[in-house]
């Protein structure tokens, strides 16, 4: 007994410590629960800054100069690819959160299941591809196994394995939070590199890569372990993958019109790195080319957090969907909006400060280009992330089209590189700048049509023009949630043409009709298979 009322009192003291995002709306205090989110962040961030310079200093004594920008480069479209497999997962997580507002949860199984082997499939396609280029390089004459193939292979497995711990972490994601400790997240930047120090005696150069197959491993069983406590948490049932003859049909999804924009457009949204580094294509031939190349890579973590932070707020705005919270979620974005000028001040000084001390002099009108970038890029992410959540992936690829074109054109006709990224800063603050338009036409637009919230449903109908029919039901008081969701979404199918699905309170669903062909009260009777009691319509005027 005495064990178990210490472990209920170490839960209520980490329940205790967790800021949720109903207090903060509920009691406007956004700042208190801004900086539990971002609490870790920071220092995270500024760890995987300094991580990754020692990390490129090891590089840069590994391979030679134009080998050392295969190698970034490789790195950046490795955690591209990364970014890609995330946007995908957005039709997994979509699916999931609609089983679990129709109270079909025992279908979530089928469908993790579905992607699992999906990803499966992705991973080992990868590994086959990354290894079939290993060896038709290294049969050529005069070519040999070398650091950097080893290197290639690490970051194939790196990204085949955050392929699946990605997966998997999407299926709880899509409904609860995965919470990490602080050192578990700290822990894994920080094993590459003393790993390397530790081994670099025994393996030398290939000490590093090495290392980056066994933090990748790491990374990958901490994802699994805690993903799978929460997994128990929420009750759901073991996940069992099989392959057969038809598994390959499962690549038709990747094909699918929602799942391809939504990978293309989380890359557009984390393609800055890649951006900036394109800026400068004659890097490796051009020394004040290559020192300016090498500092914007080197401060590309910061790039990265620039906009990596208000993902981090991605839940948050999915969970606000719901029309019933539409203020309060207006009010939570105007604050998170400020919020992100901050955020962008504090990474900009850090990055001045990083440059000062790896270019050793002052950096004049650079300082200004670079405040300006990171304030308009920390702006801009939190529209960015906000119209992914919302699915305008469309309006995310028109923006990253846009930023292509301006660093097409700096490269065209301007020769100084520190002009080049001028102009792309300029563009970004203009893109930044048209989100906000963007984003107030998009919030006049009607709510679809099909299961509405009752707010979402009365504004369609106050909508509309012309008179309408207005029919609900009532049902049996014996009727469970899941009968009255099935005979809602029968419901859905058979008016989705004419009009809109409301449910009010437990018992009670309603409609509006525009024109004839609508369901008959015998047909309503049938479907439900005797749960619904009464049928009513009346008509409304608008």
């Amino acid at each position: 007994m005495r064990l178990l009322t210490q472990w209920f009192s170490r839960a209520a003291d980490r329940l205790e410590r967790v800021r949720f995002i109903e207090d903060a709306l509920l009691t406007h205090r956004y700042a208190r629960y801004a900086f539990f989110r971002l609490r870790y962040f920071f220092g995270i961030s500024v760890a995987e800054a300094v991580v990754h310079i020692i990390e490129f200093t090891i590089l840069a004594f590994i391979f030679t100069r134009q080998t050392l920008i295969l190698a970034i480069l490789m790195r950046v479209i490795g955690n591209l690819g990364s970014a890609w497999w995330w946007g995908v997962l957005e039709g997994m997580r979509g699916e999931i959160r609609a089983l679990r507002r129709e109270h079909k949860s025992y279908r979530i199984d089928t469908v993790a299941s579905k992607w699992l082997c999906l990803a499966v499939m992705v991973a080992a396609l990868l590994m086959a591809g990354s290894v079939g280029w290993i060896v038709f390089d290294t049969s050529r004459p005069m070519r040999g196994f070398t650091v950097f193939h080893l290197f290639v292979l690490a970051i194939a497995v790196q990204l085949a394995l955050s392929i699946l711990s990605r997966t998997y972490h999407s299926i709880v994601y899509a409904v609860r939070r995965v919470y990490r400790p602080f050192l578990a997240i700290l822990g894994v930047r920080m094993f590459a590199f003393v790993g390397t120090v530790a081994f670099w005696p025994l393996f030398g150069h290939w000490s590093f890569p090495l290392m980056l197959l066994a933090t990748s491993g790491f990374a990958s069983g901490l994802t699994f372990h805690y993903v799978r406590r929460m997994y128990r948490t929420l009750g759901l049932k073991p996940l069992h993958i099989r392959f057969n003859g038809s598994s390959l049909r499962l690549l038709r999804l990747l094909a699918r019109r929602e799942t391809a924009l939504a990978g293309f457009a989380y890359v557009v949204l984390r393609l800055d790195t890649l951006i900036i580094l394109l800026l400068f294509p004659r890097a490796s031939s051009n020394p004040s080319t290559y020192n300016l190349f090498l500092f914007f890579y080197l401060i590309s973590p910061l790039v990265h957090s620039a906009y990596g932070w208000a993902h981090l707020f991605y839940f948050d705005l999915k969970r606000l969907e719901t029309g019933l919270l539409i203020n309060l979620k207006r009010d939570f974005e105007r604050f998170v909006r400020r919020l992100a000028w901050w955020v962008g001040s504090l990474f900009g000084v850090v990055a001045c400060l990083i440059g000062t001390l790896l270019v050793g002099r002052n950096l004049g009108m650079l300082y200004l280009l670079l405040m300006l970038f990171f304030l308009c890029r920390s702006r801009l992410a939190f529209s960015q992330i906000r119209f992914f959540a919302e699915h305008r992936y469309g309006t995310l690829i028109a923006l990253g089209g846009a930023l292509i074109v301006a660093v097409a054109y700096a490269q065209a006709a301007l020769p100084n590189q520190a002009q080049r990224f001028g102009f792309y800063t300029v563009a970004l603050t203009v893109v930044m700048l048209a989100t906000a338009p963007i984003a107030v036409i998009a919030s006049g637009r009607r709510p679809d049509r099909g299961m509405l919230s009752l707010l979402d449903w009365m504004t369609t109908v106050r909508a509309l023009d012309g008179r309408v029919r207005i029919r609900g039901v009532r049902f049996a008081r014996n009727a469970t949630d899941f009968q009255i969701a099935q005979v809602v979404r029968r419901i859905e199918q058979g008016t989705k043409r004419l009009g809109a699905v409301t449910r009010i309170g437990r018992g009670r669903v309603a409609w509006f009709e525009t024109g004839s062909g609508a369901p008959s009260d015998e047909s309503l009777i049938i479907w439900s298979g005797g749960l619904i009691r009464s049928v009513n319509k009346t008509e409304a005027a608008p």
